[in-house]
């Protein structure tokens, strides 16, 4: 349950450091209005956050993102450290049968689909559109975009879609297409370009970095219930000198 799980991980948190004081929460959510009592549950715990919500819940703020985190930070002096605690969780449904995909919303007759951005990229990935072993659409592990294969009609689909093809080739492959799959996919995908971020532009001889990664599984009401309150797969990272 979500009570749970936020007390755990500040108990596990605090343990390393870090703490709403000292702290500044990055969120990074897909932006389904049923992510919002996890994203309310962070803010009642650790204050406002920096909130980087994106389709898929990929992290896409960039050199610029970080280093805004960075500067947003609370600190006590100025020779304090600073702290980050990163929260990057992509979402899904699922009902008692553990069916995944679609979501009941008020005034609407008929379900919905949901994580139709991870649902489609499947689609294109078993049409043959994106390659992870040959030419001219193939992946490294670390790469940066391809801008040829941006489209601007559908940015931000384009952009999560190389980046789970790069996550594919780090996994070797894609062996499991469902849903729940794939949004484990996205999750380590996310929590990937978070590492490579602060790898390349956070100095961790002056800052420490928290990275919890999780799925959110909600269920197929959207009416903030219990269902919609559970974690899976959670992930601690911390980033700290020494």
């Amino acid at each position: 349950p979500l009570e749970v799980f936020m007390e755990e991980s500040t108990r596990l948190l605090a343990d390393l450091g870090f703490d709403a004081d000292n702290s500044l929460a990055i969120v990074g959510l897909a932006r389904d209005e049923v992510t919002r009592p996890f994203l309310n549950a962070i803010t009642k715990r650790w204050g406002e956050p920096y909130v980087t919500h994106s389709l898929g819940a990929q992290c896409n703020i960039g050199k610029e993102g970080i280093k805004q985190c960075l500067s947003h930070a609370p600190k006590k002096t100025s020779n304090s450290r600073t702290k980050l605690v990163i929260f990057t969780c992509p979402n899904i449904s699922c009902n008692q049968s553990s069916e995944t995909g679609h979501l009941y919303r008020p005034n609407l007759p008929e379900p919905c689909p949901t994580n139709s951005e991870l649902q489609e990229f499947v689609r294109k990935f078993k049409s043959g559109l994106f390659s992870i072993h040959k030419k001219p659409h193939t992946f490294s592990p670390d790469m940066d975009l391809d801008p040829d294969l941006l489209d601007v009609s559908d940015l931000e689909l384009s952009i999560m879609s190389q980046k789970l093809c790069a996550q594919l080739v780090r996994d070797g492959g894609l062996n499991d297409a469902s849903l729940p799959a794939v949004a484990r996919l996205a999750g380590r995908a996310a929590l990937h370009d978070f590492n490579l971020l602060i790898d390349r532009y956070v100095n961790l001889q002056a800052a420490d970095v928290a990275l919890v990664s999780a799925v959110q599984i909600h269920g197929q009401y959207q009416d903030y219930g219990k269902a919609e309150e559970l974690k899976f797969d959670t992930e601690f990272v911390a980033l700290q000198e020494g």
